[in-house]
C-alpha cells in the first residue's frame, strides 16, 4: 500500500498546479514574509503562517517555481496517503480487508481536487489524519496521558494552518469520552491535559513566526472571517452602534463597495491604514453580535439555505483532461498574469500591500519534474465526491457507536470534526465547494472505518 502511495505521489509531482486568488496570495506572502516585508497580508493571513512557511520551504529548497509547488503538494499527498494506510491497519483486523480498504481510499485521495492548488486544505487534512491515527492508537498504550498530550500539541501546532484545529481538539475529547468513558474525574483530568498540551503547541507555532520571518508579527483579523458572509448579506447601520461605526469605516476606506450591506474587506483595509487592527476586529465582533440579535431569523434561513447546497451537490463527478503539458503551463502563466494585474490594481487600496509578479513562477522549472513529465502522459482526472456522502458518514458513525463502541473513536472524531467545521464554515463563508472536498473525503473515511470495525463488534461493551 505504501508503494502505491509513493507511485501516486511521484505522478502528482509532475502535475501543473492550479491557481486561485488565495493560493497566489499565499505564495506571494511566503516570499515577502521571508524577506521581512510584512504589510497588509500580515494582518490578513498572518495566523496561517505555518502553512505559508511550509510551502515557502519548498520554494527555498527547489527554487521559485510552480514546479516547487507541485513537489510540495506531492509530498503532502504522500504523507496523507501513508496516514490513511496506517489508520486502516490500526482499525481493521487481518490483512486483506485493511489492505483493500486502504488501497481504495488512497486511490480516491489521489484524484480529489485539494492536491491541485497551494491552499491550506491539504495540510488540514494531514493534521486530521495524524490525529485520527493517534486516536486509533489510544487504546493500545498503557498510559493514555502521553498520547492525549501529543494529540493536543498537534492541534495547537496546527492552529497556524487553520483555526479549525480547535474544533478537532474538541472532537477528540468528546469522542474519547464516548468510546473510553472512565468517569467524570478521569475525563476532566484528560481534558486539562489536552488543553495544556494545546496551549504549548499554540505557543510553539506562534514562536515559529520568528524562526523564518525577520519582522514582528502584526495584529491579525479573526472575527472578520467569522462574520464575513452574514455581514455581506444582512448587516445594516440600523442593527446597532457598532454596525453603524463599521458602515462609516467602510465608506472611509475609499475602496469600491462590494455589497449593499457591509463588506468587511474595505473595513479591514481602513483598520490597517489607521493602525487599529485589533480595535477594528473587536468592533466587527460587536457588530456581529448585534446582527445575531437583530436578525436571528434571517441568519438561520441563510444558514439552512447555504447548508442545503452542500448536500445537493451533484453526485459523483469525474473530470478528465488530455491537454499537453506545455498547454497547461501556458494556461497557468496566463492565470498568474491575470491575478498579478488584480493585485497591482488593489494594492494601493490596502495600504500599498506588497506584492511581486507571480507570473515569474512559470519562468523556471525543476529538472526532476521536467524529466517526470517527459515520461508520464499528460492525461489527468479529478474526482468530485457527492454531497450525500456527508449524510452517509453520519449514518456510518451512528452504526459504529451502536455496534462497536470500543472501536468507534476514530470514526466519531472525524464525524464531530466535520460537523463542527461544517457549522462554522457554512455560517461564515456559505457554500464553497473547496471547503467541502475535505469533509466529503473524511465522510468516506468514516464509512471505511465503520466497515473495518464491524468484525470487532463482539468486543464492544454492552
Amino acid at each position: 500500500m505504501l508503494g502505491l502511495a509513493a507511485l501516486l505521489a511521484i505522478a502528482r509531482a509532475a502535475s501543473v498546479p492550479a491557481w486561485f486568488a488565495d493560493a497566489q496570495y499565499y505564495v506571494q506572502a511566503g516570499r515577502l514574509f521571508h524577506q521581512g516585508n510584512v504589510t497588509f497580508a500580515g494582518h490578513l493571513v498572518g495566523d496561517r503562517h505555518v502553512a505559508i512557511g511550509y510551502y515557502q520551504l519548498f520554494q527555498s529548497v527547489f527554487g521559485s517555481s510552480a514546479d516547487s509547488v507541485a513537489i510540495a503538494l506531492a509530498f503532502t499527498f504522500a504523507i496523507a496517503a501513508g496516514l490513511v494506510v496506517g489508520l486502516c491497519f490500526q482499525v481493521g483486523t487481518g490483512v486483506w480487508l485493511p489492505a483493500l480498504t486502504a488501497a481504495g481510499l488512497v486511490l480516491v485521495l489521489a484524484v480529489i481536487p485539494i492536491w491541485n492548488s497551494m491552499l491550506t486544505d491539504p495540510l488540514l487534512l494531514v493534521l486530521v489524519l495524524f490525529v485520527l491515527n493517534g486516536v486509533a492508537w489510544w487504546p493500545r498504550v498503557r498510559s493514555r496521558w502521553w498520547m492525549i498530550a501529543v494529540l493536543g500539541a498537534i492541534c495547537g501546532l496546527g492552529y497556524g494552518v487553520r483555526p479549525e484545529t480547535l474544533v478537532l481538539l474538541i472532537a477528540v475529547m468528546l469522542a474519547g469520552a464516548v468510546a473510553y468513558w472512565q468517569g467524570i474525574r478521569s475525563w476532566a483530568r484528560e481534558g486539562a491535559t489536552v488543553l495544556a498540551a494545546f496551549a504549548v503547541g499554540y505557543a510553539v507555532q506562534s514562536a515559529a513566526w520568528h524562526v523564518w520571518i525577520p519582522a514582528p508579527k502584526p495584529p491579525t483579523y479573526s472575527a472578520a472571517f467569522l462574520f464575513y458572509l452574514p455581514m455581506y448579506y444582512h448587516a445594516e447601520p440600523g442593527d446597532g452602534p457598532a454596525t453603524a461605526a463599521l458602515a462609516r469605516l467602510e465608506e472611509s476606506a475609499g475602496l469600491p463597495l462590494t455589497s449593499d450591506f457591509i463588506g468587511l474587506f474595505p473595513v479591514m483595509a481602513a483598520g490597517a491604514k489607521a493602525h487599529a487592527v485589533k480595535e477594528t476586529d473587536r468592533l466587527i465582533a460587536r457588530a456581529g453580535l448585534e446582527l445575531l440579535t437583530a436578525k436571528a431569523g434571517r441568519l438561520l434561513a441563510m444558514f439552512g439555505r447555504e447548508g442545503v447546497q452542500y448536500l445537493r451537490r451533484p453526485g459523483l463527478t469525474v473530470e478528465r483532461s488530455t491537454d499537453p503539458w506545455d498547454a497547461r503551463w501556458r494556461f497557468m502563466r496566463d492565470r498568474l498574469r491575470d491575478l498579478d494585474q488584480r493585485r497591482e490594481q488593489t494594492s494601493a487600496g490596502f495600504g500599498n500591500d506588497a506584492w511581486w509578479r507571480t507570473e515569474t513562477l512559470a519562468d523556471r522549472h525543476v529538472s526532476m519534474v521536467v524529466w517526470l513529465r517527459s515520461w508520464l502522459p499528460s492525461w489527468s482526472m479529478l474526482l468530485r465526491l457527492p454531497g450525500v456522502l456527508l449524510v452517509c458518514g453520519l449514518a456510518a458513525t451512528a452504526v459504529s457507536i451502536a455496534f462497536a463502541r470500543q472501536h468507534c473513536a476514530p470514526c466519531l472524531t472525524a464525524c464531530l470534526f466535520v460537523i463542527g467545521a461544517f457549522i462554522i464554515t457554512n455560517f461564515s463563508q456559505g457554500f464553497d465547494p473547496r471547503y467541502s472536498e475535505t469533509w466529503r473525503y473524511l465522510s468516506l473515511v468514516m464509512i471505511a472505518l465503520t466497515v473495518l470495525a464491524w468484525p470487532q463488534r463482539a468486543l464492544t461493551n454492552p
